[in-house]
């Protein structure tokens, strides 16, 4: 799949940036704090929302299969940064359930959520590469 990135403030000094892909387009923007217009979410925060839709909707999914209703269904999503790093530490997940959620489907439920290709991503990262084209020439290519 092909994400095409564009700059869609004229001069391109600012700190929104899009994707554009399939019709559609994300738009990310920088929060005050880092300079940016807060318009839209910042690119860390489109990756963090990515991980949390996946797994709710393979959660939809596991409902819906079992004719499960949605009434009393909460599912959240927390992370905590490493004080000294500031890199991603943890991502927690919180599924509330009613009293009528059936006991026998607990554990299968989560694994139902872990299944989002999002997180299975995360666990098995691919190889990053970046290609400096030149003309229609790749002058420099280099794997991260």
């Amino acid at each position: 799949m092909e994400f095409r990135v564009t700059f869609p403030e004229e001069p391109a000094i600012g700190h929104k940036v899009n994707a554009e892909f399939n019709g559609f387009t994300v738009c990310t923007d920088q929060p005050l704090s880092y300079g940016g217009g807060n318009s839209a979410p910042a690119p860390f925060t489109v990756f963090l929302s990515a991980i949390a839709t996946c797994a709710g909707w393979f959660l939809l999914r596991f409902l819906e299969a079992r004719k499960i209703p949605l009434d009393g269904i909460d599912l959240r999503m927390n992370t905590s940064v490493d004080p000294e790093t500031k890199a991603l530490a943890e991502i927690r997940f919180s599924l509330t359930l009613p009293d009528t959620f059936p006991d026998k489907y607990r554990n299968a439920v989560i694994m139902a959520m872990h299944q989002c290709a999002v997180t299975r991503t995360i666990q098995n990262p691919p190889q990053f590469s970046t290609d400096i084209v030149v003309g229609n020439s790749v002058v420099l290519s280099k794997n991260h």
